[in-house]
């Protein structure tokens, strides 16, 4: 157990560490594509680094639950937190439909914002992984039932056929899984 915690305190500190040069890497490729707009090098620059900044946010966030810290739960606007996801995606190659009925609109889910971030950009990451088409197809979907709230991602990938029990648990992967 001690060596399993100074791993997770190693593990965190090294992945906070970082985050300051992705963060440089990130802004100097922004004003390179300010500079040389439309460049599929800068492009490729900007999505390779906010995947890799997401894989950072992911670690850092699995190392504080691991390390006994708890889920911050607070009402989510999920129509708006879902429309600026979208927005905020740096990639060309996922279309990603999100249509809300007017009566969405006002829908709170009781998350975790950083949870969210993780499990949508996961989705996202294997919808782009998993497309057998270019650009990449999903679409994210709402429906609400009394107190609940369902969120759905439907994309056009093969589907999983494994073990659903297993599926959310660390470090699982599928027969055919790269990740």
């Amino acid at each position: 157990r001690r060596r399993m915690r100074a791993l997770q305190a190693f593990l965190a500190s090294e992945t906070h560490e970082l985050k300051t040069p992705l963060t440089s890497i990130r802004l100097q490729a922004e004003s390179l594509g300010d500079t040389v707009p439309g460049n599929a090098l800068v492009g490729r620059l900007l999505e390779d680094t906010s995947r890799l900044e997401a894989q950072v946010e992911k670690t850092l966030e699995l190392a504080r639950l691991e390390g006994g810290g708890a889920s911050m739960l607070q009402p989510v606007p999920i129509v708006a937190w879902l429309e600026r996801f979208r927005g905020n995606l740096h990639t060309q190659d996922l279309e990603l439909a999100f249509a809300p009925a007017a009566a969405d609109a006002e829908l709170l889910v009781l998350a975790d914002p950083s949870a969210l971030q993780i499990i949508f950009r996961n989705l996202a990451e294997n919808t782009l992984r998993h497309s057998h088409s270019t650009p990449a197809r999903a679409r994210i979907t709402l429906g609400a039932a009394g107190p609940e709230v369902r969120v759905s991602f439907a994309d056009e990938g093969k589907g999983f056929s494994g073990d659903h029990r297993r599926l959310g648990s660390l470090f699982f992967r599928g027969q055919s899984s790269h990740g």
